[in-house]
């Protein structure tokens, strides 16, 4: 995780901290997807539980490989799944189609190792964020495990332009996002996000409808998250899913010192240095990954039958 915080720290430094508010520019060309990579546990009965796992703002697949390994371990067909900064697709994270992602589930459910009817999503941050929109959008997702997660779509983020796009797209049209607001004072990417949620009327516009979704979800926040609001906006789709009357549990791991990196590959080596760009403390960081992990196994467990 310490590798994957300095590679989002220099994707997530590029944003200006003050911006205006410039025209969207033309939608780029969209390359074909990556091909993704499933792996399975070394001896198993078939057929399998799936979960598709997304990384973050880091972009590539590094930190959905080493989550999608040991989801394996423990009996799952898991693929790790690159939707930008990878060979052949998208450098920068805006207007990355949704379809992209969804071809994960595409896979896992043609696959003939893999149950189509238990299948989930796993994402991080903004893997959080499109994990949220695909179980809001496929009724094949039967569980959510959403870390460090959103209630709403972001801005994309760009070091190179300062248009103003989403961060995605569906059926070619970009979802309705939060922009960036002005902010000369900020200092930090926590208080850019903090400051831009004061606009309610695009926070309501672009809430993502996880009531929508057809399973049970797991939600892992801190409230020290210095990366984004992660614990107010899980708390944000609970009270969501609560108001809507949601019919599947919703499970919520709270870290008061976890940081934006509660969930993950533990790694104390590099906990301090997680802790120093995502919030938290090093022993915070420690001690929710060593907490979270076996309650997401269980937590899948129990959402997909798994005995």
């Amino acid at each position: 995780m310490g590798t994957n915080g300095a590679r989002l720290l220099g994707i997530l430094l590029a944003v200006p901290l003050c911006l205006a508010n410039a025209g969207a520019a033309p939608d780029q060309a969209r390359a074909p997807a990556a091909p993704s990579v499933t792996y399975y546990p070394a001896n198993h009965a078939d057929p399998l539980p799936g979960v598709l796992v997304l990384g973050g703002a880091e972009g590539g697949d590094a930190w959905a490989t080493v989550v999608a390994k040991r989801l394996s371990a423990h009996g799952y067909a898991a693929i790790a799944k690159a939707y930008f900064k990878s060979p052949g697709l998208d450098a920068e994270l805006q207007q990355i189609p949704l379809e992209r992602l969804q071809a994960g589930i595409d896979e896992l459910a043609s696959d003939p190792r893999v149950d189509h009817e238990r299948l989930a999503v796993l994402g991080f941050s903004k893997g959080a964020e499109a994990a949220l929109l695909l179980a809001s959008a496929d009724p094949r997702i039967k569980a959510v495990v959403a870390g460090s997660p959103s209630d709403v779509v972001w801005q994309g983020i760009s070091r190179t332009s300062a248009a103003v796009r989403s961060s995605w797209t569906q059926a070619g049209r970009p979802l309705p996002f939060v922009p960036f607001a002005p902010c000369p004072d900020c200092r930090s990417l926590g208080a850019l996000y903090e400051n831009s949620r004061a606009d309610d009327e695009a926070v309501a516009a672009a809430a993502i409808p996880i009531e929508r979704a057809h399973g049970p979800i797991l939600l892992i926040a801190s409230g020290s998250d210095a990366v984004w609001p992660s614990r107010t906006m899980a708390d944000a789709l609970q009270a969501r899913l609560a108001r809507r009357g949601f019919g599947y549990p919703v499970t919520m791991l709270r870290y008061p010192d976890g940081g934006h990196f509660t969930l993950g590959p533990l790694a104390p080596e590099q906990a301090a240095e997680d802790a120093a760009f995502g919030g938290g403390t090093t022993a915070g960081i420690v001690a929710a990954r060593q907490d979270s992990w076996p309650k997401v196994v269980a937590f899948l467990d129990r959402a997909l039958g798994v005995r």
